[in-house]
């Protein structure tokens, strides 16, 4: 598999065969903040986002005398969410421990602003992976994407009348508990387990109000 065209950080290491000739093994990639190995394997990268972010907590804590409840939790939502939440997409299926980590992450940081998830109007960090994953699920199959993200997930359709018709998305026949995982597949699952009330929403700022008080509500 070719990599990106991008600038990245690269850890080598050169591998001899019988002859004598080097050839490198690319250990792990840093591709726009986003730490892959060898395997494919997302793990690395949640740690280091969760590690970052926690660093960020802990610095936030310390300035919080200085602060009311408002602005802290302005700086939590700004300077703190997005690093876990950034690529969270590409990573949906989280192992349980990494789902308590996010959880305790999070009510750490409601321990320190002082106040509620529903008065700082926050998500969880999980659900706030769900909450993206479910709205470009959505703008792919209204096509409003990319080119690149084109028919990437596609509608399912079929001969009955049924009112889950056209408003469900088409699950790829994945076989590896591995690849459920990615957003193929657990995004299209995620956005078919909404209410069929919040995937038949009108238009894009509809669905994203039904989806915010869904996933409060839940």
């Amino acid at each position: 598999m070719g990599l990106p065209s991008v600038q990245s950080d690269r850890v080598e290491k050169y591998v001899f065969d019988t002859k004598g000739q080097k050839s490198i093994l690319l250990l792990r990639i840093d591709i726009l903040g986003v730490e892959i190995d060898s395997t494919l394997n997302l793990n690395t990268n949640f740690e280091l986002c969760y590690k970052r972010a926690s660093g960020r907590l802990r610095l936030l804590s310390k300035i919080r005398c200085f602060l009311d409840s408002t602005m802290a939790c302005k700086l939590y939502r700004s300077m703190i969410v997005p690093v876990v939440t950034y690529c969270g997409i590409l990573h949906q299926k989280p192992t349980t421990g990494q789902s308590r980590k996010l959880a305790a992450l999070h009510e750490r940081a409601m321990r320190i602003t002082g106040m509620r998830s529903k008065e700082c109007s926050v998500l969880s960090l999980e659900r706030s992976n769900i909450k993206r994953a479910c709205i470009l699920v959505h703008n792919i199959l209204n096509n409003d994407i990319c080119d690149a993200l084109q028919n990437h997930i596609t509608t399912h359709e079929h001969t009955k009348t049924t009112r889950n018709n056209k408003c469900l998305a088409t699950l790829p026949r994945i076989k590896t508990e591995y690849a459920q995982k990615g957003f193929h597949y657990m995004g299209a699952k995620l956005h078919n387990n909404l209410l069929i009330d919040i995937r038949t929403a009108e238009n894009k700022m509809d669905f994203k109000e039904k989806l915010d008080l869904f996933l409060k509500m839940e």
